[in-house]
């Protein structure tokens, strides 16, 4: 959903024929065939995991028989507060979240077409609604890259904000 600059589909012209999105039934498949032998399932591989409308069933699916660990990385760009109930009934237990920047126009150097406070915005709320809650699910790390234009100042001011909303770690 992005045009970030490393991303392998930055530069993809997909066809309409081309553009997949994993459906509920193949993922059933799939899973019924794994889940004896799957310890770890990650929901993302070049993409934004989230433009997936099923992906929090899936998760679920995943989690109903408690062995399996369950993970994914998102630019978070496209959390909502309509989609809390679906994130924590889904009980995913890891979400990497891509943040390179705090403010707007050191965000959209990397993450082109994103915006800044919706990922803001997302950590916040994850963070609140699993505090509300006294739940210890889904532990949140966010990762910045260090890129030559952002300043320390900023690195700082994103390191306050993730420790006064309690995540995890930053990185």
């Amino acid at each position: 959903n992005l045009r970030c600059p490393l991303c392998s589909t930055t530069y993809r012209a997909f066809s309409p024929r081309e553009v997949r999105v994993m459906t509920l039934e193949l993922f059933q498949t799939v899973l019924e065939k794994i889940r004896k032998h799957a310890w770890r399932i990650t929901f993302y591989m070049e993409g934004e995991p989230m433009m997936n409308p099923r992906l929090f069933e899936m998760i679920a699916l995943s989690t109903r028989d408690r062995h399996l660990f369950t993970s994914f990385s998102t630019n978070l760009t496209l959390m909502r507060e309509k989609l809390l109930t679906e994130l924590f009934q889904s009980r995913v237990d890891w979400i990497s979240v891509s943040l390179d920047g705090f403010d707007q126009a050191t965000y959209e150097t990397y993450r082109v077409n994103g915006r800044v406070q919706d990922v803001l915005d997302g950590i916040a709320m994850i963070m609140a609604c699993r505090k509300r809650n006294g739940l210890r699910y889904p532990y949140m790390q966010v990762d910045m890259i260090d890129f030559f234009h952002i300043s320390v100042e900023e690195q700082h001011a994103l390191g306050n904000f993730c420790a006064t909303h309690e995540v995890g770690e930053f990185r």
